[in-house]
């Protein structure tokens, strides 16, 4: 079952082979229909994997008291967008 459903999906080219790390695997649930019998299975990709080899952020997010607490008095604001040209 598998099988036939993943050539289907490479001969219709919306999916490619790949042997990369971040590659997941696939699994196959049962799903319910509107009256809640258990139906045909479909495919879903299984990412539990993919999940542990992501890093979390190191760094808090600063609050908004202690920014606010930063710019004391300040009357001015300004920011400043740059952007990188690799031509």
């Amino acid at each position: 079952m598998v099988q036939a459903r993943i050539t289907k999906l490479l001969n219709a080219s919306l999916v490619e082979l790949s042997k990369s790390k971040y590659a997941s695997t696939i699994v196959m649930p049962a799903k319910k229909d509107i009256f809640g019998n258990w139906t045909k299975s479909h495919m879903c990709g299984d990412y539990c994997s993919k999940n542990k080899q992501t890093h979390l952020n190191k760094y808090a997010k600063p609050l908004l008291e202690e920014i606010f607490d930063a710019l004391g008095q300040a009357k001015v604001f300004s920011t400043l967008n740059l952007k990188f040209s690799y031509c």
